[in-house]
């Protein structure tokens, strides 16, 4: 119940900080994002957004508004339409898609786009297949048998009708009529399609047969299509004959179209890349994997890795087996060595914390928190890591490494690369092993500052691992010269009753702002009025400057931090005009919260304070 109380506070939040329902045009879901097109772009406040509880990130992307609020998305969108009357199916304006001009960026986000949606079902069936391998392998399930048959039933649906799903994703993601699209995929997977044979000649018009189940490219090229025939048909089509005629138009045009154009094109488009991969690994397998390998990090960070798997999908669905998503596995267990390496290098309790969550969460497939809060932050980890990663790369290429279904590649999917299992596993501890001993041998500055991306992936950590031995009491100090008060004679029931966390409240007698404690800023609000700080011991402290301050949008503060940045108690933050928030109306005092909750606080028996003093203990 108190979990369905705080996802319902973060919907609230949500619509308000969106600039209300009013100013939604049309509201839609991914994997782990809820996406808006506004009427009003300027009414959403992304800020605010990102600093809601539950809410792991947000960012405008191709014209949308994208929050991400992770796996649960779907029960949070859920909620949110029950709880509001938005339009779940609207559309956005005739030249949303015009106004892009066509690059290589624009294509790959398409292409990322449409397949992201969809991943779930990918590698959930793809690590299903890997088990049920594992499984008949080591002989705990017998082939053939009708047990057997029905695993493989369930764990291959999403790949054989692969273009039923993209239909639908791409149908959203280009913003037209979704069963329409899937009435194209049918087309596409009728079995007189993919049961091959001579192609269907109407008159000069050939239609060849080809196999789509499993495909990509083709579906997703005719929905992009069917875009632009279904818009042109449903408007020179009068209304009174538009349900009747406009459905028919469209499936003779479409069917026409994917069958004897965009689906071949896309269908030896494929192909032709699954070839030119193979080309390139049987020319010099060495060079290929090298080249894959040490590039696979900074393909990651410039986000183009999801767009990528659209080539692992056609090089199975083509050749049955891809060399591809071995070195992609062996690049996360780089990620999990060179985090490694930094956890042993470094010295900084808040640092170590961090990097050996990170080498857990790498280890089993998630390499965001290290790539962005240990690689990239320290750069020469990232290095570390790429060197190890084409290394692996490049033993694995030489030596047959591939795999033979699509999955998340990590040390729990090791059955998906089949009869090349122990060849990857060598290439695993290999890349691993190169990471950790190269991150290990340099010195590097842990005081970098951490970027907002690093802060934001953390929330991604399979597992935070919290070093609770070597918890040392954390002194906090008043950030303001004033007069401390218990917290329960705040006039704001939030601070009072302990909401958001214990703590103490400061009387100001001046303006300047100091940092409370050593640490990092995590959070900076865009009126000022409130700071975040995060220990080295991992404790969160919030400061919060006056009772209801955040009206006055800024006006009276002036915050010289930014987040990310790297603090020392005592340091001067910025400062507010108290006699303006006392001439205005409002309460000037200062609470400091410890919003964690590991740990437990003393307080200090003094009143009257100082930067200098601390006003109770993190013990």
């Amino acid at each position: 119940m108190m979990k369905n109380k705080q996802e319902l506070k973060m919907i609230d939040e949500i619509i308000k900080s969106i600039g209300d329902v009013e100013n939604v045009i049309t509201s839609m879901h991914c994997s782990t994002r809820i996406r808006f097109t506004l009427k009003n772009d300027s009414l959403a406040n992304v800020e605010k957004i990102r600093k809601i509880d539950g809410v792991m990130g947000a960012q405008w992307k191709a014209g949308q508004l994208q929050i991400i609020v992770g796996q649960k998305v779907g029960r949070i969108y859920e909620m949110m339409t029950n709880r509001y009357p938005l339009n779940a199916d609207g559309e956005v304006a005739d030249d949303y898609d015009e106004k892009q001009k066509l690059s290589a960026s624009l294509i790959l986000d398409f292409l990322a786009g449409c397949l992201s949606p969809a991943l779930p079902c990918i590698l959930g069936g793809g690590l299903m297949k890997g088990f049920i391998a594992l499984f008949v392998m080591i002989g705990w399930i017998i082939p053939e048998t009708d047990f057997h048959q029905f695993l493989v039933v369930v764990s291959d649906a999403p790949f054989y009708f692969l273009p039923f799903l993209l239909a639908y994703t791409s149908a959203k993601k280009f913003k037209t009529d979704i069963l329409m699209s899937m009435a194209v995929a049918g087309m596409m997977m009728y079995p007189t399609i993919i049961n091959g044979g001579d192609a269907f000649q109407i008159g000069l018009l050939s239609i060849p047969l080809a196999r789509y189940s499993g495909s990509v490219i083709p579906i997703i090229l005719s929905v992009w299509v069917l875009k632009y025939v279904y818009k042109y048909v449903n408007k020179v089509i009068p209304d009174f004959l538009r349900m009747l005629f406009a459905p028919i138009i469209v499936f003779f045009v479409m069917g026409i179209i994917s069958l004897a154009i965009t689906g071949p094109i896309g269908f030896y488009l494929s192909k032709y890349v699954a070839d030119g991969v193979n080309m390139l690994f049987d020319f010099s397998p060495i060079i290929a994997g090298f080249v894959v390998g040490i590039t696979r990090q900074f393909i990651v960070f410039t986000g183009m890795h999801l767009s990528l798997t659209a080539i692992i999908l056609s090089n199975i669905e083509n050749n049955g087996w891809d060399p591809l998503i071995a070195i992609y596995g062996i690049s996360a267990l780089a990620v999990a060595g060179a985090s490694l390496g930094a956890f042993m290098k470094l010295r900084k309790k808040s640092n170590k914390e961090i990097a050996l969550s990170a080498c857990i969460s790498a280890v089993l497939g998630i390499t965001e928190p290290g790539l962005y809060g240990v690689l990239v932050r320290f750069k020469w980890p990232f290095i570390s890591a790429s060197i190890a990663s084409g290394i692996g790369g490049a033993i694995s290429a030489a030596l047959g490494g591939r795999g033979y279904m699509i999955s998340t590649p990590s040390v729990l999917s090791l059955a998906i690369f089949g009869d090349t299992t122990l060849i990857v596993a060598m290439c695993y501890v290999i890349s691993f092993a190169v990471a950790l001993i190269l991150t290990y041998a340099v010195r590097f500055d842990e005081d970098t500052e951490k970027s907002e991306k690093a802060l934001e992936t953390e929330k991604k950590l399979v597992l935070k691992v919290k070093d609770t031995a070597t918890n040392k009491d954390t002194p906090v100090a008043s950030p303001v010269r004033g007069t401390v008060v218990s917290l329960s004679q705040v006039g704001d029931d939030t601070f009072s009753q302990g909401m958001l966390g214990k703590g103490a409240a400061i009387i100001p007698s001046e303006g300047t702002i100091y940092a409370p404690v050593t640490g990092t800023i995590s959070m900076v609000f865009p009126t000022g009025h409130a700071i975040g700080l995060v220990t080295e011991n991992g404790d969160e402290i919030l400061v919060h400057i006056g009772i209801d301050t955040v009206e006055l949008q800024g006006k009276g503060f002036e915050i010289n931090i930014r987040k990310g940045q790297r603090v020392k108690a005592g340091e001067r933050l910025g400062s507010f005009d108290l006699d303006f928030l006392k001439e205005a109306g409002y309460d000037p005092t200062v609470i400091v919260l410890k919003t964690s909750v590991e740990r437990e606080l003393v307080e200090s028996e003094e009143k009257n304070t100082t930067p200098e003093n601390p006003i109770y203990t993190i013990v």
